[in-house]
């Protein structure tokens, strides 16, 4: 299984600094309107061991420091695809989708010039939850669905899936352009503004915080953050 974390899909977040003269040439190709390699979201990726479950607690353990959440729609892929001819075949893919928090700590997320896997993959960092597609008529998702974060009740992120940048189909599409999706995979669409360290002042999750992330019709999350404990020395 590979878990893919996609990062700037959403207009209300910052987008990267446009390529340097030439980078738009080297990937040249025939892309469909508006899919041109420069555009697409900025991809990540977190260890399997990372996983969790709706009601699992995050951990903090002592070497975290700014430990973020990141409510996002999650895909899972049913179907071996590489270089999918089209967009719309890609929701074939698709076998689940549902809801899941990409949580990151900031700080081993920018060591050393940024190493997204490091801040990404400590247990209990990835809390989902999915619902299987049933069989449906040929088109794309339905997007009309509210995504919302609370923590400790309070609303920290909220919009709606039609908001994202890229799609899922377009997601997929993308993806497959470039390796082999494999049955099993999980693909973190992007999250919505209201993070922890896009706040002024910044808040980061400490032991005690209840995570509430739910996406309408696809699920709910509730996770309690706790402070784990240094294993023994063995």
């Amino acid at each position: 299984m590979t878990i893919f974390c996609l990062g700037r899909n959403h207009p209300d977040l910052p987008i990267m600094a446009s390529p340097p003269s030439g980078a738009a040439e080297a990937a040249s190709g025939s892309w469909p309107p508006g899919q041109e390699p420069d555009g697409w979201p900025l991809v990540a990726g977190k260890a399997d061991s990372s996983l969790s479950g709706a009601t699992s607690p995050i951990p903090i353990t002592p070497i975290n420091r700014q430990v973020d959440w990141e409510a996002e729609l999650v895909l899972r892929i049913g179907t071996p695809a590489f270089q999918l001819p089209k967009i719309a075949a890609a929701g074939a893919v698709i076998e689940a989708w549902g809801v899941g928090n990409d949580v990151s700590d900031r700080w081993w997320q920018r060591r050393g010039g940024g190493q997204w896997v490091k801040g990404k993959s400590f247990p209990g960092f990835g809390p989902y939850s999915l619902k299987q597609l049933k069989a449906r008529e040929p088109g794309p998702l339905d997007l009309d669905r509210e995504l919302c974060c609370r923590l400790n009740g309070t609303v920290v992120q909220q919009g709606r899936l039609s908001e994202y940048i890229h799609p899922p189909e377009a997601v997929v599409w993308q993806l497959s352009q470039v390796l082999r999706l494999q049955p099993g995979d999980l693909i973190f669409c992007g999250t919505f503004p209201g993070s922890g360290f896009t706040r002024e002042p910044k808040r980061f999750l400490k032991p005690g915080d209840e995570l509430i992330t739910e996406i309408e019709g696809l699920g709910r999350l509730v996770n309690p953050v706790q402070a784990l404990s240094p294993p023994s020395p063995g």
